[in-house]
């Protein structure tokens, strides 16, 4: 994950993606490449976290931080991983909340199921009508 070439590094976050909780022992290398350069390194790594599902409770906070990255596809996996992830990313409920304000559809729709998906002082979170999502 540490290689020069980003094409090597996307690739190899892929493959662990399709690994799953199996691949475990590398989230702290998706966790570096969460802050990578290259989008599609960070698009990789985030869906191979959430492939990997409450094994990556390690990576809330990245997770949290992602959420504000500047590619939509990664704010909203980030999202999907966090809801993965469920009550024990409770931490992240303040910036999914406020991610309910993003410019993108499916960004503030993953957002909402993240959150009902934590528990229930965070469906409150979530209001009834007044945002589209």
């Amino acid at each position: 994950m540490r290689d020069n070439d980003a094409v090597v590094r996307w690739k190899t976050a892929s493959v662990l993606s399709g690994i799953g909780p199996e691949a475990k022992a590398a989230i702290p290398a998706l966790i570096i490449c969460l802050r990578d350069k290259s989008v599609l390194v960070r698009r990789n790594a985030v869906e191979a976290l959430k492939n990997m599902g409450p094994e990556a409770k390690v990576a809330i906070p990245v997770l949290t931080d992602a959420l504000k990255d500047n590619d939509a596809k990664v704010r909203q996996s980030s999202a999907e991983t966090l809801s993965g992830i469920g009550t024990e990313a409770k931490a992240a409920i303040p910036a999914l909340t406020n991610v309910l304000k993003d410019n993108e559809a499916e960004v503030r729709w993953s957002a909402a199921y993240a959150l009902s998906q934590m528990s229930p002082e965070a469906k409150v979170a979530v209001p009834a009508s007044p945002i589209q999502i």
